[in-house]
């Protein structure tokens, strides 16, 4: 317990987070080419990652393999990088489980999403998350995505939820520039907001976001680290310059359902062996191949 304690007090939610893809080869996972991915990132500065996330295809990963990548990540990046797995779902009870088994894997945190398709009232979406922080020593990180999960989780329910002394941050892809303006205009206290949205991260940032989680900065890893710390050192017009070249190609990444894009762009750069996904996700149109496979590596 004191270690789980100490991970809560000295994870640090800032700069720049990568959803990291999970690689598959003939319906299994791939261990050797998320190793080496993890290698990839690591090298270009990243600040930490996630695991068995939405770009990492929670949907249809086994709690088994989810439980696999977490400690395979947590093993072999050995206290280089925090890692976060992707803990949530729609049955409340089933991702406490998943949780407490999270603590075993050796992980930094948990990211959460909200609970999906039974769409809960706000009282709801609380009582959910508070119940997940009160049976886990994992800090927390609340992943709101209404366009996923058909609910939205509301600025005054994240409030109250950050009162709770193991819900640490927000992955905020609201969607919704109103609301993300509102909630960093009024931060709760000792709590960090990441921009979710890949297209809004330069605007949030500028605002005060801690940071983003973000699955385009597959690509051009290092601009995207080098755009955060242009900000965080308050050289917003630098930041500005790197943005301008990030921000016309990211959408290329969610023309078609994450991550099969980022995957095909992956393994066209040799950093993955296929671009693998389960169905019902399939293989991006033959005509964002081609445009993908014109992407440089950084900008």
């Amino acid at each position: 317990m004191a270690e789980l304690l100490r991970k809560r007090n000295s994870l640090r939610l800032e700069g720049v987070w990568v959803p990291v893809v999970t690689p598959f080869h003939d319906g299994r996972i791939d261990g050797d080419s998320f190793i080496a991915l993890l290698d990839h990132l690591r090298a270009k500065g990243v600040s930490g990652v996630v695991v068995a996330g939405t770009t990492g295809e929670s949907s249809v990963l086994s709690d088994e393999e989810r439980l696999w990548l977490t400690s395979a990540a947590v093993r072999h990046l050995s206290g280089t990088l925090p890692v976060l797995a992707g803990v949530g779902g729609a049955d409340t009870g089933r991702t406490v489980e998943l949780a407490r088994r999270m603590e075993d894997s050796g992980a930094d945190g948990i990211l959460s999403v909200v609970p999906y398709y039974n769409r809960p009232d706000q009282s709801g979406i609380q009582r959910h998350f508070e119940t997940i922080a009160s049976s886990t020593a994992l800090p927390v990180v609340l992943y709101n995505i209404p366009y996923r999960t058909g609910i939205n989780m509301r600025n005054e329910t994240t409030r109250r939820l950050a009162a709770h002394e193991n819900i640490v941050g927000l992955k905020d892809s609201s969607g919704d520039l109103r609301q993300s303006m509102e909630l960093l205009l009024e931060p709760p206290a000792d709590f960090s907001i990441l921009a979710g949205e890949d297209a809004l991260f330069f605007p949030m940032v500028a605002m005060g976001a801690s940071g983003g989680v973000l699955a385009a900065a597959h690509w051009a890893t290092a601009s995207f680290v080098a755009l955060w710390k242009a900000a965080r050192g308050r050289d917003h017009a630098a930041a500005l310059e790197i943005w301008k070249r990030l921000f016309p190609w990211i959408s290329l990444f969610f023309e078609e359902p994450n991550p099969a894009p980022i995957k095909h762009y992956l393994m066209k750069a040799g950093l993955i062996a296929r671009a693998e996904v389960r169905l019902p996700l399939v293989e991006p149109s033959k005509g964002l191949q081609a445009r993908l496979e014109e992407l440089r590596g950084e900008l």
